[in-house]
C-alpha cells in the first residue's frame, strides 16, 4: 500500500491526475482497478511493471495510452498511437447520444467522419451489427490504426481515405464525428502536444471545418438524416447561430459538447 501511494506520488509533480493515469494502467495491463489494488495490495510483479511505466511517463511526458498502445473506450479496449487521439470520456456521450438516435429511428446507413482509430465506427457496430458503417479520415496513418482495431473487434466496416465527405455520393441516414475544433491560437496541455494536429486543429477560429462538414453532410443525409458532432464547448455559440432544427447537449462539467442536427 506503501509503495502504491508513494508511485502515485512521485506522478503526481507531472500529472494533473495520477491517480486516474495510474488507475488506467492497471485495468489495461493487469485487469485490475486502483480500488482494487489499494483494497487486496499488488503482487511483487504487477508492481515492478507498473513502476516501470510511471518512471517511462515521468521521463518522457508521453500520455501513458502512448506508452502501452492501447486506450480504454466504452468500455472496450483500442489500439492508439501518435498518429491518432487518445479516446476521451467526451466522446462516449456522443456515442450515447448516436446510439439512441439510432435506436429510435431505426437507422441503417450511416458514416464516421474523421474516424481517427475508429473508436466511434466500431462502437457503434458492435451495439448495432447490421448497421452499414463507413469510416473516413484524410490520414493514411489514422485508417491504418482502425483497420487493426476494427479486426482485433471482429467487425466489418468501410474505411475510406477522404477529406470528410468531398468523396462521396451516397446517402447517408446520420453523420457522426468528433472533428478537429481547436483554433489555431489555443495553446495545447500536456498530453495533446504529443496527439497529431492534423486531429486537433479545426481552422484558424476553430470551427472552419465543423461548418464544412455541416454543409457538405446537407446534400449526403437521406430526410429526415441526422448530424451528430462533438463539439467546442467555448465556440458552440457561433456554430450554431445560423442552424435550424438543432439540440445541444452537456457534458458532464455543465458545458455544450453534443450537437444534434436534424436535417429535413
Amino acid at each position: 500500500m506503501n509503495k502504491l501511494k508513494e508511485l502515485i506520488e512521485s506522478l503526481r509533480p507531472h500529472s494533473p491526475n495520477p491517480e486516474a493515469e495510474i488507475d488506467t494502467v492497471l485495468k489495461l495491463e493487469f485487469n485490475i482497478s486502483l480500488v482494487e489494488a489499494r483494497a487486496s495490495g499488488i503482487p511483487h510483479g504487477i508492481f515492478e511493471k507498473l513502476s516501470k511505466i510511471v518512471r517511462e511517463r515521468i521521463k518522457t511526458g508521453r500520455p501513458v495510452q502512448y506508452i502501452l498502445g492501447k486506450a480504454l473506450f466504452y468500455g472496450r479496449v483500442f489500439i492508439v498511437n501518435e498518429h491518432v487521439l487518445i479516446p476521451r470520456v467526451e466522446t462516449e456521450l456522443l456515442v450515447i447520444k448516436a446510439i439512441s438516435t439510432i435506436r429510435e429511428y431505426s437507422l441503417k446507413k450511416i458514416v464516421d467522419v474523421g474516424t481517427g482509430s475508429g473508436i466511434i465506427a466500431i462502437t457503434l457496430k458492435k451495439e448495432f451489427p447490421q448497421l452499414e458503417v463507413t469510416a473516413t479520415d484524410i490520414s493514411f496513418e489514422a485508417l491504418e490504426v482502425a483497420r487493426k482495431n476494427a479486426a482485433s473487434h471482429k467487425v466489418r466496416i468501410n474505411f475510406v481515405q477522404c477529406d470528410l465527405l468531398s468523396c462521396f455520393d451516397d446517402k447517408f441516414d446520420l453523420v457522426v464525428s468528433n472533428p478537429p475544433y481547436l483554433g489555431e491560437n489555443e495553446p495545447l496541455g500536456e498530453f495533446r502536444r504529443f496527439e497529431p494536429q492534423i486531429a486537433l486543429y479545426g481552422g484558424k477560429k476553430g470551427l472552419e471545418l465543423s461548418f464544412q462538414l455541416i454543409n457538405q453532410a446537407k446534400n449526403r443525409l437521406k430526410k429526415p438524416g441526422y448530424i451528430i458532432m462533438e463539439i467546442n464547448p467555448f465556440t458552440a455559440t457561433e456554430l450554431v447561430k445560423e442552424l435550424r432544427d438543432y439540440e445541444l447537449f452537456k457534458d458532464y462539467n455543465g458545458m455544450p459538447r453534443v450537437l444534434v442536427i436534424k436535417n429535413g
